[in-house]
């Protein structure tokens, strides 16, 4: 049950963080955001998951993924569906004021192919991604919400909690159906 009104994980409402002005990513971000395009273009590589800590956790509107191999379950299974993926379009945004330290705020476009050499994308994905860090920039949580909107949680009664027991029973199947193997490609 997400909401314009209600703040995502950046504690802002999407109207305004999609207003956030775009930033250069520091040189302790550098190795994070090149892992993360790895992720999102659908090209990841054993090296790409160095950038979690061992227990980090991946939530999005699908799965909610516990541990850095049910991570790399999540975005290889990505990868298997989609052999192509662009950035049309790729931000790394201010951090407002309020926002834990080593806090990383993406604003991205993601166009997805199917079929890799098809000149329109099957489905274009706008995002924030929301990422946590330790001192040493490890991510420990790294939060993905479709058009900045919030996604309901336990915290919302009822339906969040049904909602967020469903995102984990998805990421613990997709967990044990694919490979922690990033997919070969050709």
């Amino acid at each position: 049950m997400s909401s314009s009104s209600h703040p995502n994980a950046s504690g802002l409402t999407p109207q305004r963080s999609k207003a956030l002005s775009e930033r250069q990513a520091s040189q302790s971000e550098e190795k994070i955001i090149a892992a993360i395009k790895e992720l999102y273009s659908c090209k990841p590589q054993e090296s790409t998951y160095e950038v979690y800590a061992k227990d980090a956790v991946f939530q999005d509107p699908v799965g909610i993924a516990e541990g850095v191999d049910s991570i790399a379950a999540q975005f290889n299974a990505l990868a298997k569906m989609f052999p192509r993926a662009d950035f049309p379009k790729f931000r790394v945004l201010e951090n407002p004021g309020g926002l834990p330290p080593h806090t990383i705020l993406i604003d991205q476009d993601v166009a997805y192919y199917r079929d890799p050499s098809s000149g329109s994308p099957t489905k274009t994905l706008n995002s924030l991604l929301t990422i946590h860090t330790d001192a040493d920039y490890k991510i420990t949580r790294h939060v993905e919400e479709w058009d900045h909107q919030r996604d309901s949680v336990k915290e919302d009664g009822f339906f969040g909690t049904l909602n967020e027991q469903r995102k984990k029973t998805t990421a613990a199947l997709v967990d044990k159906l694919v490979s922690k193997d990033p997919p070969k490609k050709d």
